[in-house]
């Protein structure tokens, strides 16, 4: 447990207790927070923090309590006691206005997705095109079906995704992304899922499928009514994306 669970009931900022200043360039946050109960009488605590040591704590998969109390631990710890030197200057970087403030729900999340790697997955889109030479059209796939997947989460240990329905690049590469990203911050998802926060209007549901080989979780979307693909009532050609791959896939596909 870090020094700072030992904290009296003063603070020496009414509006916060935690203030959390974050260096971009150098990929660390300074997390600085007052403990009445040091020998001193008093001190200033200060944790420097980088993108690393929050990407640990997000693997950790604990709630805000524990995501703070491990970021507590790390070895960059400084003290500026009441009457020494290092206390007005601590005192009045404390009062700055902070990026952050509080070991909060919303600064652990604010943490993860500030410490998040780059994509290190790829997205490999395989779906029916036009040739830009003859203008004939490539047809592998069922009308308005690909087989867009990514290759690089098992870096997480997790499943990597895939979307069948064909939308424009972008927003195939916005739902893969999304979830990807999700993963790095430290989330973990299971055939079965409904996920909200992908679209604004309706959760994506997870299915559990083979892939050239492989175990993925399919991202299903529901049609504009949120039907799924098991709903009878469901449109083209959103119910078809229950279909194994193979029965969307047939020799032909070309890739893009």
């Amino acid at each position: 447990m870090s020094e700072k669970s030992n904290r009296g009931s003063y603070v020496p900022n009414p509006k916060y207790e935690d203030t959390f200043f974050i260096n971009r360039e150098n990929e660390t946050v300074k997390w600085m927070y007052y403990n009445p109960d040091s020998t001193a009488g008093g001190q200033y605590v200060t944790n420097v923090v980088t993108y690393e040591d929050i990407r640990d704590a997000a693997n950790e998969k604990c709630d805000a309590q524990g995501f703070f109390d491990f970021l507590g631990m790390c070895p960059r710890q400084t003290f500026a006691d009441i009457g020494s030197e290092w206390f007005d200057d601590a005192q009045a970087e404390f009062n700055e206005a902070p990026d952050l403030t509080d070991c909060t729900e919303e600064t652990m999340q604010a943490l993860k997705k500030l410490a998040a790697p780059g994509i290190d997955w790829i997205i490999h889109l395989v779906s029916n095109i036009t040739c830009d030479i003859c203008g004939k059209a490539e047809e592998g796939f069922l009308p308005f079906a690909c087989n867009a997947h990514t290759h690089g989460m098992e870096r997480y240990n997790h499943p990597d995704f895939q979307v069948v329905l064909r939308m424009p690049d972008e927003e195939i590469g916005w739902v893969l992304n999304s979830m990807g990203r999700r993963v790095q911050a430290g989330e973990t998802f299971k055939a079965g899922d409904l996920v909200s926060g992908v679209f604004e209007n309706c959760p994506v549901r997870l299915d559990e499928v083979e892939e050239t080989g492989r175990k993925v979780l399919r991202v299903v979307i529901p049609d504009g009514k949120n039907r799924f693909p098991e709903d009878p009532a469901c449109e083209a050609p959103y119910n078809l994306q229950t279909l194994p791959t193979e029965a969307l896939c047939c020799e032909g596909g070309a890739v893009s």
